[in-house]
């Protein structure tokens, strides 16, 4: 689950702030967090998809934020994202997990024809990786890593990443 926070100058918009929370997590806790970070940066609506259908509006009017579904689907905002970035009217912060999200972004085309702007089938798990060790609690979870910024997280053995092999040194 993520929030990004933005303000314009200048016909640019420039990003202020960036929260991601990773699986598992209270979605309803999620939620609190990121009304309490919003109302630090005064912003008091949100837009977002409608994956959950009534859910989030719910939750986030509990914290006197409103909540509006996204009028467009993600390809289309995605795809109007590149020229904006391009010609200098989005500033991003310097946020790796961000940065590599964007750059791992595919177009595909369906049999009808129609495009489609999204990550890999399976790519929110491509920057994921087991590594070797089981969690000293439970033979039933193992420790996981991202590469590209070092998180470690443990997860449920029956969760599906990739494996990196590595020569161990001397």
């Amino acid at each position: 689950m993520t929030l990004a926070i933005a303000h314009e100058v200048d016909g640019c918009a420039v990003l202020d702030c960036v929260r991601e929370r990773k699986p598992p997590f209270n979605p309803a806790d999620v939620v609190a967090e990121f009304a309490s970070t919003m109302k630090l940066y005064r912003v008091h609506g949100v837009s977002g998809d409608r994956y959950a259908g009534e859910w989030p509006r719910e939750r986030f009017r509990e914290h006197e934020i409103s909540y509006e579904a996204a009028n467009k689907p993600k390809s289309d905002l995605y795809r109007e994202l590149l020229p904006l970035l391009n010609s200098r009217q989005v500033e991003l912060l310097d946020h790796s997990r961000l940065a590599a999200q964007l750059c791992n972004l595919e177009r595909r085309t369906a049999r009808g024809g129609r495009d489609s702007i999204d990550h890999p089938p399976g790519g929110h798990d491509a920057y994921f990786y087991w590594s070797s060790t089981t969690a000293e609690y439970s033979p039933t979870i193992a420790w996981g890593v991202t590469f590209y910024d070092g998180y470690m997280f443990s997860s449920s053995k029956s969760d599906s990443y990739y494996v990196r092999a590595v020569r161990g040194g001397s």
